[in-house]
């Protein structure tokens, strides 16, 4: 206590450790209702060690407005089977945007701190924090804060920190990304293969004046991404010498984490909590509106309403009960015969609960729309 009255701390309401789309999700929205936000960052730049493919669902285009030069718009899936066979996908009005992710991360980054007041830190690796009665102390940082957000990734420091749950389930991911290919551009392509992709896919993404191709499994050891782009050469072909970039990281998929937060007051959001798909990994969607979320419910809570956020936020979260039941068949690698034999309405329906979220056939909608399909048809019988 007698070296907080001695030093000058930099104050805020809320700091953030990571400035992922979670961690500027929340600070933007903190910021826009009037609470002081700062970041701690560890890059340099925000478009340094991208591990994300940047692919953002519909879902989150309808909540953000994203500059159209940093997207591109993908209507449709083109599912392939280890034979390469194919199944065209979609969903009236629904689809994908592919993004320019480095340069989509630094104008997130940019609009945090023009346009809502954020302040950033770079070069500013997590170092620790100590609860105090009325704050938390973040004394190499040289901040004091009321609250301590941790946004920093599957591998969350401020998890290990203050003992919280981390996630223990992953997929490990790997994608390079090429010059322009001769592929479709209006088909995000997916490929099942329990061989080269073991408990996931491997895909080809048409990106912003690139194509993304990659693969996601469960364990780094049997990735086949050499096997995968041999496969691909076959029928399209990627030049080598045409890589502008390598990725590569941790995807966690056990879904959301339950021991999120010390006495309300520091609290895990994004991939730090486990608020991804435990089914496909995909997590930019959830990052961007339970990071806004948060962001709304650190301010009620700052202003004085009685609420427990750590609460809220878990009480908003999906259960994802249908995903980790999918999750569970993905990892017994099923043998690749299957996938050829059920091209048709069983895997189409496996497909469409993966990549058309809400339009699923484990949705609501789905079912509720089936008895009245079934109504139609036995009418047109009589």
């Amino acid at each position: 206590m007698e070296k907080t009255s001695k030093i000058k701390y930099k104050d805020f309401d809320v700091t953030i450790v990571g400035a992922g789309f979670a961690g500027l999700a929340c600070a933007m929205r903190a910021a826009s209702l009037g609470l002081k936000v700062c970041i701690l960052e560890k890059k340099e730049d925000l478009s340094q060690r991208i591990h994300t493919t940047g692919l953002i669902v519909k879902e989150a285009a309808d909540e953000w407005g994203f500059p159209e030069h940093l997207v591109r718009k993908i209507p449709g899936v083109r599912l392939y089977t280890p034979s390469l066979k194919t199944l065209d996908l979609s969903s009236p009005g629904y689809y994908f945007l592919a993004t320019d992710t480095p340069a989509f991360m630094v104008w997130l980054g940019e609009s945090a701190v023009k346009d809502f007041g954020v302040k950033i830190f770079y070069n500013s690796p997590w170092q620790g924090a100590t609860l105090h009665d009325d704050y938390i102390l973040l004394e190499k940082h040289g901040i004091k804060t009321k609250y301590l957000i941790g946004a920093d990734g599957a591998k969350s420091s401020v998890a290990r920190s203050f003992n919280l749950d981390q996630n223990k389930k992953f997929l490990f991911g790997i994608e390079n990304e090429y010059k322009a290919a001769p592929f479709e551009d209006d088909f995000l392509h997916c490929f099942l293969d329990s061989k080269l992709a073991p408990g996931y896919i491997a895909w080809v993404i048409p990106g912003v004046n690139c194509y993304q191709v990659g693969l996601a499994c469960t364990k780094s050891e049997e990735v086949r991404m050499k096997a995968f782009l041999e496969k691909l050469s076959e029928r399209y072909g990627f030049n080598p010498d045409s890589i502008l970039e390598k990725r590569r990281g941790l995807i966690p998929v056990g879904g959301p984490l339950k021991n999120i937060s010390v006495e309300d007051r520091v609290i895990l959001i994004g991939d730090s909590a486990g608020m991804v798909s435990p089914l496909t990994g995909g997590g930019i969607y959830t990052a961007l509106h339970y990071g806004r979320l948060s962001g709304d419910l650190l301010y009620r809570k700052i202003s004085g309403e009685g609420i427990n956020i750590t609460r809220e936020l878990q009480k908003a979260f999906p259960s994802y009960f249908w995903k980790k039941q999918l999750r569970r068949f993905m990892r017994l690698h099923p043998p690749n015969f299957l996938y050829n034999i059920t091209l048709g309405t069983p895997l189409r329906g496996f497909a469409q609960a993966v990549y058309f979220h809400s339009r699923g056939i484990f949705s609501k909608q789905f079912w509720k729309d089936v008895p009245k399909s079934l109504f139609r048809k036995s009418r047109n019988r009589k």
